[in-house]
């Protein structure tokens, strides 16, 4: 099952942010237990311990909202513009949660597939919305008092997810400890600079764990990275065809082009370090055979695959790194041995983790 890897959670935050055009994400722990005196209902008491949250400098409007709450299911499969169309989808975010919320364009929205926390109109309903000025009015404070320890002006989308705290009956999977959400944290952020290589628009990402201490809310910063590029003009990534029409363009000028990236690093409270990279990018398909078979698998399959691959070398890499094999982001356990990433959009299994190869019966070809 794809949604077994807690660590798709935020894989698919970051497809889904950086297909919105948002710069900046925030990826946080909250260990924090907050008060539940002015909720709309007693029930709601599940939503206020310790959760991760995961913030987007891109608004939401009401078409992106209505996606996310039809768990996941969308047409990216058919958009060669849409980076989010080689994640799990939306649903994994209940690999670690049974009661998402999600604070965006003026409303709180409980998905409560499970009806654990809200008491929806129908039954059928997967959850409710609540406007925030009216939970201001009639003074449900605490419902959006979790909210509260992120600038909603640096992070205008919010998703809450309270960590699943006892295994019950009905949830979607086991228990998750906060010890076990900073583990997965800090594993997500390894993969930073390869998931920056390959990315249309985010340049900056945080990842933070928040604690109380003596009634006060502080805050560690794991990891902070920041990246440019030294393209002269719109870097390619940028400027990849989103339409069919605009692959078939491809055919007699194809785009190959060689970027330098910079990527600024702060762990925890250290120096900065500086990663340098050099991306070389190829765009088009160069001959017939590639042209029927992307064209065959948009049409038949309704998959659009971008004709589509880069390699970046790191230069002055660690001896002990290891570069990934990447579609956008990087593939599970495929590593490449050497100091070099490859990216290309590959056609995945279905569990979005592995390339399916003839002839091996390896679950990571």
């Amino acid at each position: 099952d794809g949604y077994d890897d807690a660590l798709d959670v935020f894989t698919e935050h970051w497809q889904n942010s950086d297909d919105a055009g948002a710069r900046k994400l925030l990826f946080l722990l909250d260990t924090c237990q907050y008060a539940s005196d002015t909720l709309v209902t007693e029930r709601c008491k599940l939503l206020q311990g310790p959760a991760l949250v995961l913030g987007s400098s891109q608004p939401l409007d009401a078409v992106d909202i209505a996606r996310i709450q039809s768990l996941g299911s969308s047409g990216k499969r058919q958009s060669f513009a849409q980076t989010g169309q080689f994640g799990v989808g939306l649903s994994c975010l209940y690999r670690v949660s049974d009661c998402p919320t999600l604070l965006a364009a003026g409303a709180l929205h409980v998905m409560d597939p499970l009806h654990k926390c809200v008491v929806a109109k129908h039954e059928a309903e997967p959850g409710k919305k609540y406007s925030v000025e009216r939970l201001q009015r009639n003074t449900f404070n605490d419902m959006l008092a979790p909210f509260d320890v992120v600038d909603a002006d640096e992070f205008p989308t919010l998703f809450r997810l309270p960590l699943r705290q006892v295994e019950r009956h009905g949830s979607f999977a086991a228990r998750v400890t906060c010890s076990s959400a900073r583990a997965l944290l800090e594993e997500f952020s390894s993969r930073t600079s390869e998931l920056l290589l390959f990315s249309k628009n985010v340049r900056d990402v945080t990842f933070q764990v928040n604690a109380s201490v003596r009634g006060r809310i502080t805050r560690e910063t794991l990891y902070h990275v920041q990246a440019s590029c030294t393209a002269a003009g719109e870097p390619v990534m940028c400027r990849l065809p989103s339409t069919l029409a605009e692959v078939q363009a491809l055919a007699d000028a194809p785009v190959s082009e060689v970027e330098s990236m910079t990527l600024s690093l702060v762990k925890g409270g250290a120096k900065t370090r500086v990663e340098r990279w050099e991306v070389a990018h190829v765009v088009g398909a160069c001959d017939e055979r590639m042209q029927r078979l992307v064209e065959r698998q948009l049409t038949e399959e309704r998959i659009a695959v971008l004709p589509h691959g880069a390699a970046a070398v790191r230069m002055d890499a660690p001896q002990e790194y290891r570069g990934r094999v990447c579609c956008y982001c990087p593939i599970a356990s495929m590593y490449t041995g050497v100091p070099l990433v490859l990216h290309g959009c590959f056609r995945l299994k279905p569990d979005r983790k592995s390339v399916p190869c003839s002839g091996t019966s390896s679950k990571h070809a």
